[in-house]
């Protein structure tokens, strides 16, 4: 299973101990989803929310905690499933190590014994570890009036704030996994990020999303963006979309060539 360095400190990381109350076992509970789908060989399950509040030992409300796990983009929910976000494709070698174990994978040579599988744990020690440790999360539950509401990404409706703000540019029909993944990207930044004068561009929902009809009002006012004015060769026939509004890319054009920063 691959970890990254900068996992701890990752804005996906922060913004579920934010979310959490400032919980500082949030990535205990990442980790103890990533080492449960190595265990299982799997990243869907058919899984509700109080069996996902076991697996990562929380001790507190479990449709808390998937919300912001949710909202923070490690796991989605699809009915009575849920998805580890992304962990296929960032552990694909080891997923395709177990398919050519399906196959029979490669046949050992004389003398030697195929190496066993690593033992996969939940991320605690065999010691008492393990009661230390829920000792601490019971002794760092955030109370009622420190916890944070949960900010699930509204992809619907940044989609519409899109469609009537830019209703010039091509419509986004279709809510594919990868624009989601974009759309959960930006909508993190904008809740956990400041502006130049150090102010938050938002701390809750509804700021959020004001933010996003603001961003796609500015870029109706991008020449470029909007295919007016004289273009080279190489954009002629080129036409701006929501996917590119959500690339860094994109918000640079839209963020940093105005008068004010978004």
């Amino acid at each position: 299973m691959i970890v990254d360095p900068d996992f701890l400190s990752h804005w996906r990381t922060q913004l579920l101990a934010d979310t959490l109350g400032a919980d500082p076992c949030a990535p205990l509970y990442v980790l103890r989803i990533w080492a449960h789908c190595q265990l299982r060989k799997a990243w869907r399950f058919e899984m509700p929310p109080a069996a996902v509040k076991a697996v990562c030992k929380f001790a507190g409300e479990p449709e808390r905690l998937e919300a912001a796990l949710q909202a923070s983009g490690y796991v989605r929910r699809e009915g009575e499933f849920i998805v580890a976000v992304g962990w296929e494709e960032h552990n694909a070698s080891l997923v395709a190590a177990w398919a050519n174990g399906k196959l029979g994978g490669r046949k050992p040579k004389a003398h030697q014994q195929p190496p066993e599988n690593p033992r996969v744990s939940d991320g605690l020690s065999d010691g008492n570890q393990g009661g230390s440790d829920k000792r601490r999360e019971e002794e760092k539950k955030p109370s009622a009036s420190s916890a944070r509401p949960t900010v699930p990404c509204p992809y619907d409706a940044i989609r519409d704030l899109y469609h009537e703000k830019l209703p010039e540019l091509p419509r986004a029909k279709l809510m594919s996994d990868v624009r989601q993944r974009a759309l959960r990207k930006v909508w993190g930044w904008v809740l956990s990020s400041t502006k130049a004068d150090g102010s938050r561009r938002a701390t809750n929902a509804d700021e959020a999303l004001a933010w996003f009809g603001d961003y796609f009002a500015r870029a109706s006012a991008n020449d470029f963006l909007m295919g007016r004015g004289t273009r080279s060769e190489a954009h002629a026939n080129w036409r701006c979309d929501l996917d590119f509004l959500l690339t860094e890319k994109g918000m640079k054009h839209v963020i940093e060539k105005t008068e004010l920063a978004a």
